[in-house]
């Protein structure tokens, strides 16, 4: 089965409320209040999920009928039922799809509630586009990534080689990528770039992660020897790796 990632387009509002009787003299109203996600395709045609799960502060509060009967691929998110969970609160709600047991999307939305109705809080729209992985069209900006090395008192360490490892193999940057680095400053050093995908191995909507080695030396001595954890999808690396690119040694 194909995986998909997904893209947010247009608002997918089924049906909304007036959340203004905030006064607590002003009775609520006797509407009932629901939302709504669109899910499609790229061509804009509704896309028929198995089932969807929601999720709010790792409960599921999946309401219990999410396949609406007013438009194909609409699928009910939340109701005035969680109101109390949500009253006075601006918190995200977890949707996922399901298609053959399968995730073929996650997203977030934010939601909150008056003392009478839920509302979207968010400002993205409650829409989600399905592409398949042969729809997934790779930009032409390369991706590159350096580290930068100073000492304590932030004058820079000078190296005389490094090497970059994944597992056991070499994947140093090549001297011109080290030197269009070095032309940025004396601290920066080549680390990797989106060369990764394809050691990665991701595909579709995948993000694989793994650390990658950095390791620097002086007089054939190993001064330096870092960790980096980095993701990529089936196009470009990222950094997502807590700690920033950045190594200080004593001198």
């Amino acid at each position: 089965m194909k995986k998909y990632v997904f893209s947010l387009l247009m608002i997918g509002l089924f049906f909304s409320c007036d959340n203004s009787s905030k006064d607590p003299d002003t009775p609520c109203t006797e509407e009932f209040c629901f939302y709504t996600v669109k899910v499609q395709d790229t061509n804009g045609n509704p896309v028929v999920l198995d089932s969807i799960k929601v999720v709010l502060d790792d409960k599921d509060i999946t309401p219990q009928k999410t396949q609406t009967a007013y438009e194909p691929g609409m699928y009910e998110i939340t109701n005035d039922n969680y109101q109390t969970l949500l009253v006075g609160e601006k918190k995200e709600l977890i949707i996922s799809g399901y298609i053959d047991g399968e995730a073929v999307f996650n997203d977030g939305f934010l939601f909150g509630a008056d003392r009478c109705h839920v509302s979207y809080s968010g400002e993205k729209p409650l829409v989600v586009t399905l592409r398949g992985d042969d729809d997934i069209q790779c930009t032409e900006v390369l991706f590159s990534f350096g580290v930068k090395v100073y000492y304590e008192d932030e004058s820079p360490v000078i190296l005389d080689s490094i090497k970059v490892l994944w597992k056991d193999t070499d994947i140093t940057p090549s001297k011109y990528m080290q030197e269009d680095f070095q032309r940025i400053g004396t601290y920066f050093y080549a680390l990797t770039s989106d060369g990764l995908t394809k050691l990665f191995g991701a595909t579709g909507n995948e993000t694989v992660s793994d650390y990658i080695t950095f390791f620097g030396y002086i007089k054939d001595k190993e001064v330096i020897k870092e960790d980096f954890l980095f993701s990529t999808d089936k196009c470009h690396a990222y950094y997502n790796d807590e700690k920033p690119l950045t190594i200080i040694l004593k001198k």
